[in-house]
Order: C-alpha cells, then structure tokens, then sequence
C-alpha cells in the first residue's frame, strides 16, 4: 500500500467528517428536530453574539439543561455517525485488506479522538462516547472495505 494512498485516505476522511457533521448539524438546526436541533434554535439561530448572550443569561437554566441533552445527543448519534462515514470512506480507499482499512479508519479518528476527548462534556461518560466513536469509525472501515473491496476483486479477475 503506498504511502500516498494512506495519507490521502487519512487526509480525505477527516475532512469528510468535517463536512457531513457541519452538514447533519445545519440540517438538524434548520429543521429543529432532535435535541441538538431545538438547542441551536431556540438560543443561537438568527442572532448576534449579543443577542446570544443576552439570551442565555436571560434563561441559564433553560440553557444548562437543554446544552445537557444536545451533548448527549451530539456524543450519542451525531458523532458516531459521522465516524462511520468517516470509516467507510477510509475503508473504500484502502479496501485490499479489511483488516489493515479498520486499523486504518482507527487511525484516521486519532486527531478527531483527541479533539473529542479534550472538548466533550460529559465526565466520565465521555470516555464511553469516545469508544463509541472509534468502534463506529472501525465499523465504517471495514464496511467500506467489503462494499468497496468487492468491486475491485471483481474486476482484477477479468481477463480482456
């Protein structure tokens, strides 16, 4: 496997998951559905930095508790799904071996790993979030290795 192949699979699938959670959270903003969404809309949607602090000292305790429930959401659904499809596009570079695409997709979440370690709330649980996280992204690996494997196999036993 080249080493160009690598970085770009790491590369490319940490600005993937950039972009599709960016994407999932707008929609979910947009249409104010799930915790996550009803959050972002009722303190941050249509307003100015001003505006958004005067509203969450206006109600701190509406605030609190509806931040509780959207990291939770976020932490649970949003992130895991996201690292999935952040595996599954590492898994399809790399698809010779499944096992090496996992191992891969593993290390592609590494800097978002640390990122989600440091910045979630959460306490303890974050640690589980965390396992989540990588175990979703491993299971996108190699989803994507055997969706995509598949297909290369397919056509290298084709004589012309």
């Amino acid at each position: 496997m080249k080493k160009t192949r690598i970085f770009a699979a790491v590369f490319g699938a940490n600005l993937l998951f950039v972009f599709f959670n960016a994407a999932i959270s707008w929609a979910l903003a947009f249409f104010n559905i799930t915790p996550y969404g009803r959050f972002v809309a009722a303190f941050f949607r249509g307003r100015t930095r001003e505006e958004t602090a005067a509203r969450i000292e206006s109600d701190r305790a509406l605030f609190g508790s509806m931040l509780a429930e959207a990291s939770t959401f976020a932490n649970l659904f949003l992130t895991p799904a996201s690292g999935f499809v952040m595996g599954l596009f590492a898994g399809a570079m790399l698809a010779e071996k499944s096992r090496l695409a996992a191992i891969w997709s593993i290390f592609a979440a590494l800097p978002l790993s640390l990122f989600f370690l440091v910045k979630s709330g959460g306490g303890h649980e974050r640690f589980l979030y965390l396992i989540l996280f990588i175990a979703m992204t491993a299971l996108g690996g190699l989803a994507g290795s055997a969706i995509f494997g598949k297909k290369k196999k397919e056509t290298a036993d084709v004589d012309v």
